[in-house]
């Protein structure tokens, strides 16, 4: 765990991550309005160090205090506890003890909750936990700074620069083993009753900050691809079809200048060939509705020809009996008359003489 400690360390100071913070408190001066500092003058507390940490940190907080809502100020205020502790770490060797155990500690805090209590109320606090050693504020500080930075990170991630990527990569994945450690303590077990975790400012219980996320994001990042010209695509698809290997390209460039004619004629082939099946097509699909037209056509013949037939068949047919009927009409009246004329025959005698 120290040992991966260590090199997610490393990473950050290569990539420089804290300097932003650090810059916020670059100013090398001490404050000459408040006397408290001189506590670590003399006596069983004097401690240079300390003193020198004290007059710069009352520095600081008048600082502060002139415009405590300036941006820059409570970015300042939040960053505050970690930069105290880190300058700490600095200059006292013994980062395993505990908090408690280091006496000049105390006073500092106690002086710095008596001044600018009304200007900075609820701001630049500097907790005291006393069961805590400076190498676990040391990681603190370093947790802070990654959530801080991962939309940095995120941005960075979704780019195409291929180097910002992997140095990224590798700090983000050496913060994997802090990550679990503080997930565990902070989150895994949930909140209380129907509030969910929230964590503490150096860890906030949030998945959108899971590196696994960012780690499969920095892998995916990818140097933008160099623009391909259409020429030397078409010819490459081209030779793979036919079989043959493609141009070699030597130092004058012939390579490239052989292979445009196969690519302009595989275009004009492409083309003609896509032409003669949209004619064949449209061929077909013309003849398709001439033949529907005429074969609708013929069937409605078809259909009506019974019945014109029997129409005609009747109209002949009446044609013939109207005559029949006329012809035993006058056939009829001509036999009267002959039966009348023998009648009138038979009745005529002529007178004969008749011997008696």
């Amino acid at each position: 765990m120290i040992k991966k400690f260590k090199c997610y360390e490393t990473e950050s100071k290569k990539l420089e991550l804290n300097k932003a913070y650090d810059a916020l408190f670059s100013k090398d001066s001490t404050s000459k309005t408040y006397t408290q500092c001189n506590v670590f003058s003399s006596g069983e507390k004097k401690h240079e160090d300390a003193k020198k940490l004290c007059s710069k940190l009352l520095y600081i907080l008048e600082d502060i205090a002139k415009s405590p809502k300036l941006t820059e100020n409570v970015k300042r205020c939040s960053y505050l506890r970690y930069w105290f502790y880190n300058e700490i770490w600095g200059f006292h060797t013994e980062h395993s003890k505990k908090i408690g155990e280091i006496s000049f500690i105390k006073e500092l805090i106690d002086i710095r909750n008596k001044v600018h209590t009304k200007e900075l109320k609820n701001m630049c606090d500097i907790p005291y936990d006393k069961d805590v050693n400076l190498d676990e504020w040391r990681k603190r500080k370093l947790s802070y700074i990654y959530f801080k930075n991962h939309d940095n990170i995120k941005n960075i991630s979704i780019s195409t620069k291929k180097t910002e990527c992997d140095k990224h990569l590798a700090y983000v994945e050496n913060f994997i083993s802090l990550y679990k450690e503080y997930y565990d303590k902070y989150c895994k077990n949930g909140g209380f009753l129907w509030f969910s975790a929230v964590g503490t400012d150096y860890f906030p219980c949030s998945s959108s900050y899971e590196p696994s996320k960012l780690l499969a994001a920095l892998k995916l990042c990818k140097p933008p691809e160099p623009p391909k010209s259409r020429i030397s695509s078409g010819s490459a698809s081209v030779s793979g079809r036919v079989g043959g290997a493609a141009p070699i390209r030597n130092d004058t460039g012939h390579g490239a200048t052989a292979s445009v004619p196969s690519t302009l004629e595989s275009a004009t082939d492409k083309m003609d060939s896509n032409f003669i099946r949209d004619i064949i097509m449209g061929v077909a699909v013309i003849g398709t509705i001439l033949f529907l037209f005429f074969y609708n056509m013929s069937s409605g013949l078809k259909f009506s020809s019974p019945i014109k037939e029997r129409k005609k068949k009747k109209l002949k047919h009446n044609y013939y009996e109207e005559y029949e009927k006329e012809f035993e009409k006058y056939g009829s009246e001509d036999m009267s008359l002959a039966s009348e004329d023998d009648r009138y025959y038979l009745n005529y005698q002529p007178e004969r003489d008749y011997d008696y």
